[in-house]
């Protein structure tokens, strides 16, 4: 029967629109059989397979672990050391993360909104106020003024008085400007660039992440660039630089004394790289509602420090163009 992960790396290969034979020389470059290889293509060729699907058994089994409190990295070791796939076991752990990662953006979505119309009420009553004590210093003015001059200076003074303070108003009135001018560069401080999204101001940084999660180390670098709001929507840009899956040595021997071979955890590793390798170089843009980007940034760097995993297909469920999400 044919390996699974082969099968699904060759129907992932076909629907990215790779050759057969493009395929086929990669998957024997990583030590497959060409007897396993020509099998697998065979039925990836198949439409009726259509599109792989996690399995059913273990997204059951990470559900039932996580409402038993077992932690990620428990659930990851145990289904790892059954000789579980990491790319399998991330993408279900990923597709239970988001049922819930909706819940934490829309969260952010509601005290945005409140706060805004906080904020837009106090705008109002701050004006309000601001207009009451122009008034009431323009007439102390006249009054001042009046005491020490006749009428007509009076008056003169009260226009000078009114104007002066007009201008004033205005010189201290917030200017509205289009995006644009310097870009703000964060380095490789993902802190940074979330502080800047939370305004959608022009930022850009370099992210370099590493997870290590039940014995396997999992490394990235990312490019993000915010590139200014559009119809109260924040333009964000993302590159995959490198992306790169080891197995650790006691991963291995644990593997091995599960009664998977040398040879076989070597191809696991291998076909785990040539998956995520092929996202190398892709590129894409999104138009986020500022809010949701602020949040899904902060999900990400969450995951990455607290539960040694990173994804990004929350981001294909909004406007994105580009290679990354063909």
């Amino acid at each position: 029967m044919v390996s699974k992960e082969l099968l699904d790396y060759a129907i992932k290969g076909i629907q990215k629109g790779m050759s057969l034979s493009e395929i086929k020389s990669k998957l024997l470059s990583h030590g497959w059989g060409e007897a396993e290889i020509n099998e697998a293509i065979g039925l990836a060729s198949n439409p009726s397979l259509g599109k792989p699907s996690i399995d059913n058994s273990l997204i059951n089994y990470i559900r039932s672990a996580m409402q038993k409190n077992i932690s990620v990295s428990e659930i990851k070791e145990k289904l790892l050391s059954k000789g579980w796939g990491i790319t399998e076991v991330d993408e279900a752990i990923n597709s239970i993360r988001r049922d819930t990662a909706q819940i934490k953006i829309e969260k952010p979505m509601i005290f945005q909104k409140q706060e805004k119309i906080r904020r837009y009420n106090m705008k109002i009553i701050l004006l309000i106020i601001l207009l009451i004590l122009l008034i009431a210093a323009a007439v102390l003015l006249v009054i001042f003024k009046g005491k020490s001059s006749n009428t007509t200076n009076t008056n003169k003074n009260v226009g000078v008085t009114i104007n002066q303070s007009a201008n004033s108003a205005a010189s201290a009135a917030p200017v509205s400007t289009a995006s644009g001018g310097s870009i703000r560069d964060c380095g490789a401080n993902i802190n940074c660039f979330i502080d800047a999204s939370n305004t959608c101001k022009p930022a850009k940084v370099k992210y370099n992440y590493k997870t290590e999660s039940s014995g396997v180390e999992k490394t990235g670098a990312y490019y993000y660039e915010l590139k200014g709001s559009e119809s109260e929507k924040c333009g964000f840009y993302l590159r995959a630089d490198s992306i790169s899956i080891q197995y650790s040595d006691s991963l291995i021997q644990s593997m091995i004394d599960s009664g998977i071979s040398s040879d076989d955890i070597k191809k696991r590793e291998n076909v785990e790289n040539v998956q995520v390798n092929a996202l190398e170089g892709k590129d894409g843009d999104c138009k986020i509602v500022v809010s949701d980007l602020t949040a899904l940034l902060q999900l990400w760097k969450t995951d990455v420090e607290k539960a040694g995993v990173f994804s990004s297909d929350e981001i294909k469920s909004y406007e994105c163009t580009g290679s990354y999400f063909s």
